[in-house]
């Protein structure tokens, strides 16, 4: 003979079972959708250049043919937003154009002087107006390369706190400079 208490205990034990069961689903499910999600940004981060396509492939390809893709190359510089003219590469943690006056912060140019040389100018700030086509930086150092060695030591050093560049000329003004040993005196004019 079954009790009176026995039918609603079976009914209560049934009845918890199916909530539990449901708490696990909607505990699982999220769980689940996180994993997705973090296992699918994950992936962003290792792309290569051929999961952009064509066009990724080809940019790079194309920056491989730039005049100053094997000088980065040689200083174990990576470009990364960087601006591009004829004679001058420049890049920095920073990057705005404001009335064709480029201001870069940690800037770093790259300058093609003539066929056999190239310069270097660092500055924590600098600016690189278009139209005159003029860089000026602040606490800059500027150095000097042959585009024929295979090394990274530079053929003139300068210090400087203000250093202002004419892209277009000859132009070199240096406030508080200080110039390595290398340095002519007649290239300390400039």
């Amino acid at each position: 003979m079954e009790s009176k208490f026995s039918n609603p205990l079976i009914m209560m034990t049934k009845q918890k079972s199916n909530e539990r069961a449901f708490i696990k689903k909607i505990i699982l499910v999220p769980i689940i959708a996180v994993l997705v999600v973090l296992i699918s940004c994950s992936k962003e981060d290792t792309q290569s250049l051929s999961d952009y396509g064509s066009v990724g492939i080809e940019f790079h390809n194309n920056m491989k043919n730039e005049w100053w893709y094997p000088i980065l190359k040689k200083h174990n510089i990576e470009p990364q937003g960087f601006n591009n003219f004829q004679n001058v590469f420049e890049m920095g943690t920073k990057n705005s154009i404001d009335n064709k006056i480029v201001t870069l912060e940690n800037a770093f140019f790259l300058i093609r002087t003539d066929s056999n040389n190239y310069m270097i100018f660092r500055s924590p700030l600098a600016y690189h107006d278009l139209d005159s086509n003029i860089i000026i930086g602040e606490e800059g150092s500027l150095e000097k390369y042959s585009l024929k060695s295979k090394d990274t030591i530079s053929l003139e050093t300068l210090t400087a706190k203000k250093i202002k560049i004419q892209l277009n000329g000859k132009l070199l003004e240096a406030t508080e400079a200080i110039f390595n040993d290398n340095m002519k005196y007649s290239q300390k004019k400039k």
